[in-house]
C-alpha cells in the first residue's frame, strides 16, 4: 500500500528492483485483487477468479432465462442450466478466467451483468426506473474503470439509445449516463496516471499505445490470421456445436429456427461491441484473453437455439 501511495495509487510492477507505474489499463482490476487478498488473507488470484467465474455463470443463467421464459422469476429453464455448464467448461474460461489475471478477465462478469440489465430494461421497457438508471450507471462506471472495453460498451449503449430516439425519448437518459460515465472515468484515469507519469507523458503514452495496437500500425493480414487461429483453437468446439444446430434447424422439417426480437437485441448488445473493439485494437486482440469476450454470446446462442428447436 505504501508503494502504491507513492505512485498516486497507480498500479506498479517491479523491474530491476525498482517500481514502475503500469499505465496500459485502467486500475480497478488491480485494486480489486489487492483489496480482496488483503481482506481475506489470500496470496494469489485463484479464489478471487473463482468468485468472478461464479458471478459470470449465474448471470449467464439469468440471461438465458430472460430470453427463453415468460416468467423468469418463478420458472426455471433446463437450457439455462445447460448454458451455465457450457460456460463453466468452455476452454477460455478454464484456461484464463480461472487460472490467469488480467483486466479483460476481471471485466467479463461486469460486462455480462451490464448486458443482462440493459437487455432486461429493453424487454420490460422500464426506462424511467430509478433502479435501472442507477444499476446501469454503476456497472458502466465499473467497466470503464476496469478495462478500455468499457468505453466501447458505453459507446454501444449511446448508439442503441440514439437509434431508438425515433421512437421517442425513452432512452435519452441513458445517452447522458453513458456519456457522463465515459467522460468522467476517462478524465479520472488520465488525471490519476498523469500525477504519476506527467501530464504530457501520459498523453503520448496513450497515443503511442493505441497506435501500436490499432489498424494503423503493423501487418493487418498477419494479425487477422492470428486472431482467426486463436478463435478456432479456443472456441472451435462452441462454433461447431452452433453450426450443427444451425444446419439442423434448416434441414429438419417444421423446425426452422426464427430468432426473436429480444434475441436480436442481445446479439447486437453482445457482439457489436466485441467487433468494434477487435477493429480498434486489432493487434491487441491477438491476446488469448480476447477469446473470453466471445464465450457468453456463443453459449447463450447455443442454449436459446436448443430451447427453440426442442
Amino acid at each position: 500500500m505504501h508503494a502504491w501511495s507513492q505512485h498516486h495509487f497507480v498500479p506498479i510492477y517491479v523491474h530491476d528492483s525498482s517500481a514502475i507505474a503500469y499505465l496500459s489499463h485502467p486500475p480497478l482490476s488491480y485494486y480489486s485483487l489487492f483489496g480482496f487478498n488483503s481482506v481475506f488473507g489470500f496470496k494469489s488470484y485463484y479464489v478471487f477468479n473463482s468468485a468472478l467465474v461464479a458471478v459470470s455463470a449465474f448471470f449467464i443463467y439469468l440471461t438465458i432465462c430472460l430470453l427463453t421464459l415468460k416468467h423468469a422469476k418463478t420458472e426455471t429453464s433446463p437450457y439455462a442450466w445447460i448454458g451455465m455448464i457450457l460456460y463453466l467448461t468452455a476452454y477460455p474460461i478454464l484456461s484464463y478466467q480461472f487460472f490467469n489475471y488480467h483486466p479483460d478477465i476481471f471485466v467479463l462478469p461486469f460486462l455480462i451483468i451490464s448486458q443482462y440489465i440493459f437487455l432486461k430494461l429493453l424487454i420490460k421497457e422500464r426506462y424511467r426506473s430509478v433502479k435501472y438508471i442507477f444499476l446501469i450507471g454503476l456497472f458502466l462506471a465499473i467497466m470503464s474503470y476496469s478495462s478500455w472495453f468499457g468505453v466501447v460498451f458505453n459507446f454501444m449503449i449511446i448508439l442503441i439509445a440514439f437509434v431508438n430516439l425515433r421512437k421517442g425519448y425513452k432512452l435519452f437518459p441513458y445517452i447522458i449516463i453513458a456519456a457522463l460515465v465515459t467522460g468522467s472515468i476517462t478524465m479520472l484515469i488520465y488525471g490519476q496516471y498523469a500525477l504519476a507519469g506527467g501530464w504530457k507523458t501520459v498523453i503520448y503514452y496513450f497515443k503511442d499505445t493505441f497506435l501500436r495496437e490499432s489498424p494503423f500500425y503493423g501487418h493487418l493480414k498477419q494479425s487477422g490470421f492470428e486472431i482467426l487461429t486463436q478463435m478456432i483453437k479456443r472456441l472451435g468446439v462452441l462454433f461447431v456445436v452452433l453450426a450443427i444446430l444451425i444446419f439442423y434447424s434448416f434441414m429438419a422439417k417444421k423446425r426452422k429456427f426464427v430468432f426473436t426480437k429480444n434475441g436480436y437485441k442481445y446479439l447486437i448488445l453482445s457482439l457489436i461491441p466485441i467487433l468494434i473493439y477487435s477493429i480498434l485494437l486489432v493487434h491487441y486482440f491477438q491476446n488469448p484473453f480476447a477469446s473470453l469476450y466471445f464465450v457468453p454470446p456463443l453459449v447463450i446462442c447455443i442454449s436459446v437455439w436448443l430451447e427453440k428447436l426442442f
